[in-house]
Parts: C-alpha cells; sequence; structure tokens
C-alpha cells in the first residue's frame, strides 16, 4: 500500500508527497524555504485531491505564491528595463525618461507590498494588511495606531489637487491643530497601512473609527513630475494621479 502511494501518480498524491518533503525544511528556516515554480504547480493541480491541509503547510503555500509574484514581476521589470535601456542606447526623450521612471517606481512599490504584506485589490489581493492598535484621542479628533506610532486625522480635509493640499498641511501647523504642529502628509507606505483586506461599508478598505470622505487620499511620495502617489479606499489599491487631479488629505505625525 504505502509503495502504490510512493509511486502514484494521481495529482493529489503527488501534491501530498512533494508537501511532506518540503514542510521538513520549512520547519528550520520559515523565511528562506519554500516551493519552486514546477513543484507550486503540482501542488495546486492536486490540492482538491488531498485532504485538509495543515496550518503549516498553508503558510508554505501562501509564501510561495508570494515568491512566484515577485519573480513574474521582476523578470517582467527586468525585461521592461533591458528593452528601454536598449533603445534609450540610441536616443532617449524626456518623456521617455519619465516613462522609465514612472515604470520603476511601479515596480520598486509592488515589492514592499508583496513582501511586507499589505493589502492591495491589484497588487497583493492575499495580503492580511498591518494589524492596527487604532485609540481615538482629543475627542475623537484624532486616531493613534499602537501599531505603527502614527497618529492620523480622524477626518481631514475636502477634496482638492495636490498643491491646495500641502497648503493645508501648512495651515494645520500653523494653527496647532489638537496641540502640534509636526502634521504632514503621510508616505504612501503609511497610507497603505491604513488599508484593510475587507470592505467594512460595502466598498470601503479602511477601520470604520476613520470618516469614509477622504477619497483618495494624498501621499508625500512622487512618481515622476507632476505625478503623485494616492491611497483609494474606496477600491482597495494605491497609483499614481496628475497633481492637478482632485484628492483628499488625512495627515499623520509621529511622536507624542
Amino acid at each position: 500500500m504505502r509503495s502504490a502511494y510512493q509511486n502514484s501518480e494521481k495529482p493529489g498524491q503527488r501534491a501530498a508527497r512533494i508537501l511532506s518533503r518540503k514542510i521538513t525544511d520549512f520547519k528550520v528556516d520559515e523565511k528562506n524555504v519554500w516551493l519552486d515554480k514546477a513543484d507550486l504547480a503540482v501542488v495546486e493541480k492536486g490540492q482538491k485531491g488531498m485532504q485538509q491541509i495543515t496550518d503549516l503547510e498553508q503558510k508554505l503555500l501562501d509564501l510561495s505564491r508570494r515568491r512566484k509574484r515577485i519573480r513574474v514581476y521582476a523578470l517582467t521589470a527586468a525585461f521592461l528595463v533591458l528593452v528601454g535601456f536598449g533603445y534609450w542606447a540610441v536616443t532617449e526623450t524626456t518623456k521617455q525618461k519619465e516613462l522609465r521612471r514612472i515604470a520603476e517606481a511601479q515596480y520598486e512599490n509592488t515589492q514592499w507590498i508583496i513582501e511586507g504584506g499589505y493589502f492591495d485589490v491589484r497588487r497583493n489581493p492575499q495580503g492580511k494588511g498591518i494589524d492596527n492598535k487604532f485609540e481615538l484621542q482629543k475627542n475623537g479628533l484624532i486616531v493613534y495606531d499602537g501599531a505603527t506610532s502614527l497618529y492620523w486625522q480622524q477626518s481631514g480635509s475636502l477634496r482638492m489637487n495636490y498643491a491646495k493640499a500641502r497648503e493645508y498641511i501648512r495651515h494645520l501647523n500653523n494653527q496647532k491643530f489638537v496641540g502640534y504642529d509636526n502634521w504632514r502628509l503621510p508616505t504612501l507606505k503609511e497610507a497603505m497601512s491604513l488599508m484593510e483586506p475587507q470592505d467594512w461599508y460595502g466598498d470601503f478598505y479602511i477601520d470604520y473609527v476613520f470618516d469614509r470622505e477622504q477619497n483618495p487620499i494624498w501621499t508625500a511620495n512622487e512618481v515622476s513630475v507632476g505625478m503623485v502617489w494616492l491611497v483609494t479606499f474606496t477600491d482597495g489599491y494605491c497609483g499614481r494621479g496628475d497633481v492637478n487631479r482632485e484628492g483628499c488629505v488625512r495627515a499623520v505625525r509621529c511622536g507624542q
């Protein structure tokens, strides 16, 4: 019976054998052990024919899938860079330089979202997001996140272009909003830390502790000249936007 199992070509039994061999090494080093492309394909094909997998086996599968996505993005980016470089060796206009910069920024952005487990409907739909520890303070005007040590506006501004968004930040600091003058636009990574892997209101991927009027929100990260990263909570992803379009401000600050 055991010999028949070991030699079986049934998809479920092949998948089980691969997981069984790999899980021993995975227990020792969960960060650096995963299924390669061929083994992952066999396991995914035979998973329906297996008994219910363990939590550790599921963790191995999730890591292997993330590594596969990273590898695909890396190969795609490398191909685009090589093609772009070959053309640039002949001639490269200002417009082409900007397009190349945007492509590189998109690739770098995708990497940390996947590796950090951030949720993004387009780039990492299996991401779990940050385990935030929200607490309303200052009579509900700000939200403190114990997970990131950041203080956020509970609401924020109306929709405005990027120049006015920066003016809004200066106004907050001049007025010492809730007693502080070090408010700023969030970085893209800070703004993405608010993204929830579920839509609490049916169409809003952010915790219910926040006002839902601020969408999308501006970040401090520029993609290229005239282009800035925004985070869109209604659809659950981040993307680039022209500085003349309209977005909202949800200011943030560090420290006590």
